[in-house]
């Protein structure tokens, strides 16, 4: 792992690693966080995939320069930006990933919405305004004020 510290390097792939990660559930007194660090890097990269899919595009600013492997950090009035909350982000998405196991994504593709569906006696019918898709409230709430004004999101996980 090679971690982004700021200056836009050419070859970082995450914002956060294993210790940072580990620091962070553990100032939280969080003990669900467990693995090997081979698996908690995977949870870490599965998480980077994650922001920078669905917010990479939206940051406000520009990249420092044309080189840097990720999305942040960014020129933004004249100042680059490199929020500490990005990186707790990663850290939260790294929990999900954690916790939704092996088969699960944070993404899914969508198709065409259930209205109803039974299956012997057990039937579900959703609202007809509900979303099929899972919305990360506390990740985005960290990462909207380094989005573009007007950008929401929601991205769909199986459970």
């Amino acid at each position: 792992m090679l971690i982004e510290d700021g200056t836009g390097l050419a070859l970082a792939d995450t914002y956060a690693d294993v210790a940072f990660v580990d620091a962070y559930f553990l100032k939280r007194n969080e003990t669900s966080w467990t693995g090997s660090n081979t698996e908690k890097e995977a949870y870490i990269y599965k998480a980077m995939d994650y922001i920078e899919a669905v917010y990479g595009q939206n940051w406000v600013g520009t990249t420092l320069n044309d080189t840097q492997g990720l999305t942040m950090p960014r020129l933004y009035n004249s100042q680059t930006i490199y929020p500490l909350a990005l990186q707790n982000a990663v850290c939260l998405m790294a929990m999900e990933v954690l916790h939704l196991g092996d088969n699960e994504k944070l993404m899914i593709n969508v198709s065409q919405r259930v209205k109803k569906e039974k299956v012997a006696s057990i039937e579900v019918e959703y609202s007809e305004y509900s979303s099929e898709l899972t919305q990360y409230t506390e990740v985005y709430q960290l990462l909207s004020p380094y989005l573009e004004s007007g950008s929401t999101y929601q991205h769909g996980v199986t459970r």
